[in-house]
């Protein structure tokens, strides 16, 4: 299959046909269960997903579903040991609700024989949620063009299981930008967007995400997604934007709504 995966620094991004490695998928087609600390906001033990992958990866997605509540929040942990050490990727926010499912799209090298696992910590103790690994795997040939590192931009709230600790409120127009860094200390060719509200929100409509860099907000990345009133309006919504910023450029988001005064928070991850 087809994959619009990423160079990595190279001149120009490749898309190679992608042979997938499926991980944490059982016979009746359900993910491997997660399960929360018995409190709330608690790290919980990881689960193995993948003993040894079998090919290197240009990256993968995680695919998160099956909440226990269409309200809980989490952070997932994904690591070649366990939740504590070794992070490949900083927490990541998800909201997947009962009966959807979330994908997070990791441009990541991941070398052939690596153990990957997951934990996560809810918003609710003892909650749980189904997860699947799907590595991309180029050609089959293990010839992986992914990034190297990925950094957390904005810090995760692990005391209340927030995406982060700083309010983004929806504006109705498309300039009113949040800052998510004033100065990046790297430069970076792709960022995952990934945010949810600790409140729910009151005002319903579409909605649309941009990622601004620069004095002027140039836009690398935007996405649409829907907001129900009363409800997670914003569960499922994580957002790989390939788009590049360099050292030193500020970077903020635009949450644009027909009415303004929703307020969400927001993960965002840069990769290089």
């Amino acid at each position: 299959m087809g994959f619009n995966t990423f160079s990595g620094g190279a001149a120009a991004p490749t898309n190679p046909n992608i042979l997938p490695e499926i991980a944490g998928l059982g016979a009746n087609g359900q993910g491997t269960t997660i399960t929360a600390h018995a409190s709330a906001h608690t790290l919980g033990t990881a689960v193995q997903m993948v003993a040894s992958t079998s090919a290197a990866w240009s990256g993968f997605t995680l695919a998160l579903s099956t909440a226990s509540s269409g309200g809980i929040r989490y952070l997932v942990y994904v690591s070649t040991d366990n939740a504590s050490a070794n992070l490949i990727v900083p927490p990541l926010f998800a909201q997947p609700n009962t009966t959807g499912v979330q994908n997070f799209e990791i441009p990541l090298q991941v070398a052939a024989g690596t153990s990957l696992y997951v934990a996560i910590r809810a918003s609710t103790g003892g909650a749980t949620l189904q997860a699947e690994i799907i590595g991309w795997d180029p050609d089959g040939t293990g010839n992986a063009p992914g990034y190297t590192t990925a950094d957390a931009l904005t810090t995760a709230a692990t005391g209340t299981t927030q995406a982060s600790s700083t309010d983004i409120t929806v504006a109705t127009d498309a300039s009113t930008f949040s800052s998510v860094s004033a100065s990046l200390g790297q430069s970076y060719g792709a960022f995952l967007v990934c945010f949810g509200a600790s409140t729910n929100p009151t005002n319903a409509g579409h909605h649309t995400v941009r990622l601004g860099k620069g004095a002027g907000n140039t836009v690398i990345g935007a996405r649409a997604f829907g907001v129900t009133a009363g409800s997670p309006g914003t569960n499922r919504f994580s957002v790989l934007f390939n788009g590049p910023a360099s050292s030193g450029e500020a970077l903020g988001l635009n949450i644009q709504g027909p009415t303004g005064g929703n307020v969400f928070q927001a993960c965002v991850i840069g990769f290089r």
